[in-house]
């Protein structure tokens, strides 16, 4: 059973895989058309992808000690993952130990060397439409647990800011949320994922493997509406947008209808963004409220909102 297993998986893997089900973006225009995607559906510009990494939980290998004893108090192994404003993954590291941080296993990946040394072919920085005067770097998305890099961006640090950083920070969150999205999806779909996997760690990363192979394949099916009998991605399966604000998913509208008006503003301001070359020399995004204000750039690097 264990090899029929293993097969399997490997089969999946590899026929997907010549199939383009797993294709990497190759060239600018692969990555452009990404970014734009981000820019129509999320609001959120040159934006190459969403980054996070998810733990599959297994049964801790024999003499393994506490290397993939992770802060959850279980035992697995990271997914790495990117993916497109689709929901569909477009570059995947597997197999790391669950002791590692997101951040660790980012640095330590081929996945992150490729993007930190731009092996990938990125496009080069290009002006925005809101701000021709200076071009702007792609860049992926993460959350606190990412370093700050010209292509990786991650939202202000801090409680209280101000309302120019709030809008930012809301508005890369809300874009980031869609790999949190993706691997909910997976992890509902294929519920192998809901217990310990009991298998060799060199399995788990397989059966890791043929999952990722298979939720794109399945929603590449689902976006393309060519299955009718079979929708792999209802509507309830991700956070939805409305005009009281965000609607987590498999939960009812009626829960957020006292969700405050600040959420809604943010929703509906349009972004800009001014350079701010004081944190780490990345060339850090600052957002700027635009449809209901008037905006200026004090100096270099400080922005001054009047509302």
């Amino acid at each position: 059973m264990g090899r029929i297993v293993q097969e399997t998986c490997d089969a999946l893997w590899n026929a997907l895989s010549e199939q383009g089900f797993l294709r990497v973006p190759c060239n600018t225009n692969d990555w452009k058309r990404i970014a734009n995607d981000f820019g129509q559906m999320w609001n959120f510009p040159h934006a190459l992808g969403a980054l996070d990494g998810k733990h599959v939980v297994m049964q801790a290998p024999a003499r393994s000690g506490s290397i993939f004893f992770n802060y959850k108090k279980t035992h697995s192994i990271v997914l790495l993952a990117v993916c497109n404003a689709r929901y569909e993954f477009t570059l995947v590291d597997i197999g790391d130990t669950g002791r590692q941080a997101d951040g660790s296993v980012y640095t330590n990946s081929y996945l992150g060397r490729a993007i930190q040394n731009d092996l990938l072919n990125f496009p080069q920085p290009k002006a925005l439409e809101s701000c021709p005067s200076k071009p702007f770097p792609y860049a992926f998305l993460a959350d606190d647990a990412f370093g700050l890099k010209p292509n990786l961006m991650k939202p202000y640090p801090n409680q209280y800011l101000p309302l120019d950083e709030r809008i930012f920070n809301y508005r890369l969150s809300r874009a980031r949320r869609v790999i949190e999205n993706a691997f909910g999806i997976a992890t509902t779909r294929f519920r192998v994922f809901r217990r310990p996997i009991i298998a060799t760690e060199q399995k788990v990363v397989l059966i890791t493997k043929a999952v990722v192979a298979l939720h794109n394949f399945l929603m590449s099916l689902t976006l393309s509406q060519r299955s009718n009998s079979y929708n792999y991605c209802p509507a309830n399966y991700v956070d939805q947008e409305n005009s009281c604000g965000t609607t987590p998913a498999s939960v009812s509208l009626n829960c957020f209808k006292s969700i405050s008006s600040a959420t809604s503003l943010f929703m509906r301001l349009p972004l800009l963004f001014a350079a701010n070359n004081s944190v780490h020399g990345a060339g850090r995004l600052l957002a700027l409220v635009a449809s209901c204000g008037v905006w200026e750039v004090v100096g270099k690097s400080a922005v001054r909102v009047i509302l």
